[in-house]
């Protein structure tokens, strides 16, 4: 690692500075984000200017006599406000991955400050740097969401305000796509900043670049950190903050819920469900004067909002995230729709509670991937799910918990907690979709109808097609797929010229061009009833399948020994639910049934529904063993009570025997001991007949 400091350090390694220059130039597309490559060395080199900081290079090279550069770190220094402000951290495109940036990090900053504190007699305070904020960059060489991944693992946070670099020279613009970070290993008071420091290194940032703390852009940052400073006078940083690429306008997420207790179905001429599900019904379930389920739609919100927590973690690839839930996306206004099936054949009521954006509003990919821990993959561990709150004005409902929204609505009994089924929907519409980058979806959906991987070169395909990965799986670190993993993910199940519906784990998705269903449901249901209808079909048949096991396993579990009893009505419950409770076969259009088929497959309930009837032939063959055994202690008990009379008999016979030789007492005693001890033989048989 060679240190440049001056104009000897600079004259010593001009070879591999120039080398340096390429990949800098490289690294940095937009000018205005580039600072001239020869002005910041004549900082290194030359006699410190006005207002200028010092510059530092760092440049790290492979081992041998003909070193290569492999990365570098510009950095410059403050004496007035004593921080260090990282300028440009450089890795060479073959070099990457290969820890460069972490030791230019570790060691390099290390090794600045050391220098300073040795020649200069001064101890830095603070370390500043900017990174892009993906939302806001259209153009890097580099994935801007991976590098702040990075930037975070090596110990960076996030100072959260309006951040804008000055113009760095004349014949370029101010830039406000960057977020002000900091590496808190070297901060004095690690993630906690006096307010007056950081406003002393802008202050100083400013002044070099030629402007004055007037600057509007200076004047917003300090008004914005006085309103952040605590008692102490300190800012804390915040962890890197979520990021996203687009804005769903119209799009929905729906939760399941099933309620076991009695809930009395509501008669409407009004009820936008009607016409819908008897349009799926198969001819046969059509004729029922009573249909296997009837849905009904309850209430629509318009006042709600759904609060997410300021701060959330997941851990992926063995390594804990935490990020920021920026302030403006913390509780969205939204439109809350609550209806509810009821399958009168089993007494069990299915929940769906819908959100969507109010007009004007729209969930990003993060919204939508938080909404969806509740049904999405478990693997990330993400802390979303147990910090999602609920707020309805009108009702006067604060925070709540989603399990509790139901009960508090009086739609369920007081304080009681409704299961959550694990599984939901999510839909959206493309027609409306804001995005950083232009997306052709003529492309895109011909890409996954023909299930072709190389069609997906196109850099805003390709990250469009992992966004959707991690909202249909529910993971917020997609940006790691690969072209393998997108396509297992993505496989279309149902598709049109411009639609398809996925379903993977418990998440059914749809996303199309348009959805005149989902226009024609927008003042009520907010979501397709030709989505949410299988879908509660697939989440009810797993559910009452799970207590068919629960049961059946309680009956077999060694040690228990139930009765014969028992056992039977375990036996006609689980029987009940497999022939008469479980639906099969209801729908009469092929969307909704390769829906419910590829559910039943994929989710695991054909496999469940097998081991049940594995399950329910050992029960059958207990309470056979039982039945026999029933029958023997029958004839046992026969032959007991023969005995019992024989014995009666010889009491007689011999009495007049033994009056001979012994007391009649002792005749009856005698006689009372075999008594007693026939009688309890012939009660014992008859408890264990019971069992």
């Amino acid at each position: 690692m060679k240190l440049i400091v001056d104009s000897k350090s600079y004259s010593e390694q001009v070879l591999l500075i120039n080398s340096f220059k390429e990949i800098y130039i490289n690294a940095f597309p937009d000018i205005n984000e580039r600072e001239d490559f020869e002005v910041i060395l004549q900082r290194v080199f030359r006699n410190k200017q006005a207002n200028e900081p010092h510059s530092i290079l760092i440049l790290n090279t492979t081992d041998g006599k003909n070193p290569e550069v492999t990365g570098g770190l510009i950095a410059d220094w403050y004496e007035n406000s004593k921080a260090i402000h990282l300028i440009y951290l450089v890795t060479a495109e073959k070099f990457r991955g290969k820890g460069i940036a972490k030791t230019l990090i570790n060691e390099g900053v290390t090794a600045i400050k050391q220098w300073i504190e040795k020649e200069k007699k001064i101890e830095i305070r603070n370390v500043f740097f900017e990174s892009n904020n993906p939302e806001k960059t259209k153009n890097d060489n580099f994935d801007t969401i991976a590098r702040l991944e990075i930037f975070s693992q090596f110990g960076a946070k996030w100072i959260n305000i309006p951040y804008v670099q000055p113009a760095l020279d004349a014949k370029k613009r101010e830039v406000d796509n960057l977020f002000l970070l900091s590496f808190t290993q070297f901060n004095v008071k690690g993630d906690k900043i006096p307010e007056i420091e950081i406003i002393a290194f802008l202050n100083d940032l400013y002044l070099s670049l030629g402007q004055t703390d007037k600057n509007k852009s200076f004047v917003k940052m300090q008004k914005a950190l006085e309103k952040q400073m605590n008692t102490d006078g300190d800012i804390e940083l915040q962890h890197i903050p979520e990021t996203s690429y687009y804005k769903f306008y119209k799009s929905s997420v729906t939760w399941h819920f099933v309620q076991e207790n009695k809930y009395q179905i509501e008669t409407s001429l009004n009820n936008p469900f009607s016409s819908f599900e008897k349009d799926l019904l198969n001819f046969h379930n059509q004729k029922l004067k009573e249909p296997p389920f009837n849905s009904v739609f309850k209430v629509l919100y318009q006042n709600a909002k759904i609060i997410f927590p300021a701060e959330y973690s997941y851990i992926s690839e063995g390594r804990k995230h935490t990020k920021t839930t920026k302030t403006e996306r913390i509780e969205l206004e939204i439109n809350l729709s609550i209806s509810y099936t009821k399958i009168e054949i089993s007494d069990k009521t299915i929940w769906h509670v819908t959100f969507t954006p109010k007009k004007n509003h729209y969930f990003t990919e993060c919204d939508l991937i938080k909404l969806s821990t509740m049904f999405g993959s478990s693997q990330e561990q993400s802390t979303v799910k147990d910090n999602l709150k609920i707020t309805i004005e009108n009702e006067n409902l604060i925070g709540i918990k989603p399990d509790e929204l139901i009960s508090r609505l009086g739609f369920a009994e007081k304080d009681s907690q409704l299961k959550n089924l694990q599984t939901g929907i999510i839909q959206i519409e493309s027609i409306e979709l804001d995005s950083i980058q232009k997306i052709n979806f003529d492309d895109f959906f011909k890409i996954f109808r023909n299930k072709n991987k190389s069609e997906i070169e196109n850099d805003s395909l390709k990250q469009f097609s992992k966004t959707l990965c991690g909202i249909i799986l529910g993971i917020f670190d997609f940006n790691r797929m690969d072209y393998d993993e997108i396509f297992d993910t993505i496989q279309p199940i149902v598709q049109a010229e411009s639609s398809f519906i996925v379903l993977c784990r418990g998440t059914l998705f749809k996303i199309s061009e348009e959805d005149e269903i989902m226009e024609s449901v927008s003042n009520h249901v907010v979501v397709s009833p030709y989505l949410l209808v299988p879908n509660m079909v697939l989440a009810y048949n797993e559910f009452i399948l799970m207590q068919a096991k629960n049961e059946i396993d309680s009956s077999l579990k060694p040690g228990q020994n139930k009765s014969f009893k028992a056992l039977e009505i375990s036996q006609r419950k689980v029987r009940n639910i497999l022939n008469v409770q479980y639906l099969s076969n209801i729908f009469q259009y092929p969307s909704e049934k390769e829906i419910v088929e590829f559910g039943n497959s994929q989710r695991g309930i054909i496999n469940l529904y097998d081991l049940i009837l594995k399950r329910l032939e050992e029960l059958s063959e207990l309470i056979d063993t039982k039945k026999a055994n029933k029958a023997n202690l029958s004839d046992a008990i026969l032959n007991a009570l023969l005995g019992f009379i024989a014995a009666i008999q010889l009491k007689g016979l011999l009495g007049e025997l033994l009056r001979e030789k012994f007391s009649d007492s002792a005749i009856y005693l005698s006689t009372a001991f075999f008594a007693a001890a026939l009688a309890g033989t012939i009660f014992w048989l008859i408890w264990m007949k019971k069992k």
